[in-house]
C-alpha cells in the first residue's frame, strides 16, 4: 500500500497490528517517521508499543527516552492503561520516564483552555450565515481538522472548530469527559450566536471519529439547535455514550448522515448507532465505502456536499 497521507499510515499500522505483525509496525513507523513531524508523539507511542510487544523492553525505553528528550509526553492513563505496555510497568527506567511524562501532562492541563478556531466566509457575502460546528477526533486538534471543512466558507458558511481543553499527549486533544465537552461546545455556540447573525434552521454539527460520536450526541440531545449531524467514522467508547435522549417532536428532530468505511476496525459501533437512530425516529442516511478504513473518503468534497443537501432538505 502506498503511504501518501498520515491516514494511509494509520490504516497500514492498524492492519499490521491486528495481524500481530509487530516487526512490520516498527518498520513502518521508522520508514515514515520524518514525513509527519506534527504527529511525532503518536508515532513515538506506536514505535514504543511495537518494541514492547516484541519483548524488546530496553529498545522501548530508548524510544520513550528519546521522545522525552524531544519534549513529548503522554497522559499517565495512556502509559498505564495500554496493554501493549503492560510488561513495561515497574521497570525502573520506564517508571522514571512515566513520572516525567505525567508531570508534563499535569502542567499542560493546568494551562489548557477550550479554544475555538473560526473560519469565515467572504466578507462580501451577506448574512445571516449557516454554521457548521466541526469537532476534531481524539488526539487531533482544531488545526488538524480545519482543512477538511474549510472549503464550506466559499459557499457562505461559517465553519467553527472547537478544540478541547483536555490533552492526551502534547498536541493531541480529546473529548474524554462528555459533560465537559458539552459545556465547552455549547459555550462556543452561544458566543458565535451572539457575535454573528446565524441563519435559523441551518446549523449543523459534524465530526470525525470521537468527534463524530460527540456530534451525534449533541444533536440528539439538542444541546445546540442543530438541524442535523454529519458523522465520519464515528467512534464511541460504548453505546451508552449516546443514551438517553429526550423524545423530540417530529419537526424538532435533527437529520443524520453517517460516512463509514468497510475496513474500519470500529464497525461494531455503526450498527449500534443505526439501531439507536431508528429507536428515536431520526431520519438518516449511511454512506458506506467498502474499501475505506478509519478515515475520510477520497471523494470527501462530494460526500460532504451530499450530506449537507440531505441534512437541510426538509
Amino acid at each position: 500500500m502506498e503511504i501518501r497521507t498520515f491516514a494511509d499510515l494509520r490504516n497500514a499500522f492498524f492492519r499490521h497490528y491486528q495481524e500481530g505483525e509487530y516487526d512490520r509496525v516498527a518498520a513502518l513507523v521508522e520508514e515514515h517517521f520524518n514525513r509527519f513531524p506534527e504527529r511525532a508523539s503518536m508515532l513515538y507511542n506506536w514505535h514504543m508499543c511495537a518494541a514492547s510487544l516484541q519483548g524488546q523492553y530496553e529498545k522501548a525505553e530508548q524510544i520513550f527516552a528519546e521522545a522525552v528528550r524531544e519534549g513529548h509526553w503522554w497522559a499517565e492513563d495512556i502509559l498505564r492503561g495500554d496493554p501493549d505496555l503492560a510488561p513495561m510497568q515497574g521497570r525502573p527506567e520506564f517508571e522514571r520516564l512515566v513520572e516525567i511524562s505525567s508531570r508534563r501532562h499535569r502542567q499542560a492541563l493546568a494551562a489548557a483552555r477550550p479554544e475555538l478556531r473560526t473560519l469565515l466566509p467572504d466578507p462580501e457575502l451577506p448574512g445571516p450565515y449557516p454554521l457548521l460546528l466541526a469537532i476534531h477526533g481524539r488526539g487531533q486538534s482544531a488545526q488538524v481538522a480545519a482543512p477538511r471543512w474549510r472549503s464550506l466558507t466559499r459557499r457562505g458558511w461559517i465553519v467553527a472548530l472547537p478544540q478541547s481543553s483536555y490533552l492526551t499527549w502534547d498536541g493531541g486533544y480529546a473529548w474524554e469527559d462528555r459533560v465537559q465537552a458539552e459545556s465547552e461546545i455549547t459555550a462556543h455556540y452561544r458566543a458565535l450566536a451572539e457575535k454573528f447573525t446565524l441563519e435559523p434552521g441551518r446549523v449543523l454539527l459534524a465530526g470525525f471519529s470521537q468527534g463524530g460520536g460527540l456530534a451525534i450526541s449533541l444533536a440528539l440531545k439538542q444541546s445546540i439547535p442543530a438541524a442535523g449531524f454529519l458523522s465520519v467514522a464515528p467512534f464511541l467508547a460504548g453505546i451508552e455514550d449516546l443514551e438517553p435522549f429526550p423524545r423530540l417532536a417530529e419537526e424538532a428532530r435533527p437529520r443524520g448522515y453517517l460516512i463509514t468505511g468497510g475496513q474500519d476496525l470500529g464497525q461494531e459501533h455503526f450498527g449500534q448507532i443505526e439501531d439507536l437512530l431508528h429507536e428515536y425516529g431520526i431520519s438518516y442516511q449511511r454512506e458506506e465505502h467498502p474499501d475505506l478504513g478509519h478515515d475520510f473518503p477520497e471523494d470527501w468534497d462530494e460526500a460532504r456536499q451530499r450530506a449537507v443537501r440531505f441534512l437541510l432538505d426538509r
